[in-house]
């Protein structure tokens, strides 16, 4: 009935070969049991927060997650399910949001739109306005505002119009979005529709390049 720590601080008292280390030592895998060759593996290239929780997991944090996932064996169902909440965890966060989230553009209008093209600095006194739609199919709400959404733009970022997402130009046509301070997330199933606005005009759909992409800046990864 003796714990682990009292068997070990136990043998402190005795040399091996006597019996009666033998018989502690012949007790050693109870409390030292050896890591399986082909054990569960869990995020092998690091976690960069292990005190986030999951809740699929329980509640458990990934720092425990990753601790206990070394006790069982690929292909069990036990590994199966910690494998499942893997890339909520692991490096390359921006997968978490790039997984679930998808945008469709939307044509508003090139000419009487309304909007005050030369406020926005425009050449010509020219633009045209667009919608760009971000549909969020996680089951749960995604609150971090570590991310930017980066594009190829042939025409220049002039304004988007929603008060939790700013923009930004790198070089050359690279351009991102990405959430303010009074962002609150994607909500579970929903959508956040972004007016934006353009320099010029917008003849046909290839004027906007494809290849949109997620970058999480708490591990600069892409996605």
């Amino acid at each position: 009935g003796k714990t682990c720590g009292q068997v070990r601080q136990q043998a402190a008292a005795y040399s091996n070969g006597d019996p009666l280390c033998n018989t502690i030592q012949s007790e050693e895998s109870t409390c030292c049991p050896s890591e399986p060759a082909d054990h569960c593996t869990f995020c092998e290239e690091g976690i960069p927060d292990l005190t986030v929780v999951i809740p699929e997991a329980g509640g458990q944090t990934c720092g425990e997650i990753k601790q206990s996932s070394a006790s069982f064996i690929t292909g069990d169902e036990t590994c199966n399910i910690i494998q499942s909440v893997e890339r909520k965890c692991c490096m390359h966060m921006a997968s978490n949001l790039a997984d679930d989230l998808s945008l469709r553009i939307q044509m508003a209008s090139n000419f009487d739109h309304g909007i005050d093209c030369a406020s926005h600095n425009a050449d010509w006194s020219l633009c045209y306005s667009q919608l760009f739609v971000f549909e969020y199919a996680g089951n749960e709400a995604y609150t971090d505002n570590n991310f930017a959404i980066y594009f190829s733009s042939i025409h220049r970022l002039l304004h988007v119009d929603h008060p939790d997402f700013e923009h930004g130009h790198v070089v050359g046509d690279l351009t991102y979005i990405k959430p303010s301070a009074s962002f609150k997330g994607f909500e579970p199933s929903s959508e956040i529709i972004l007016p934006v606005v353009f320099e010029y005009w917008s003849v046909q759909e290839s004027d906007k390049m494809p290849r949109f992409f997620v970058v999480d800046s708490r591990d600069d990864s892409t996605a």
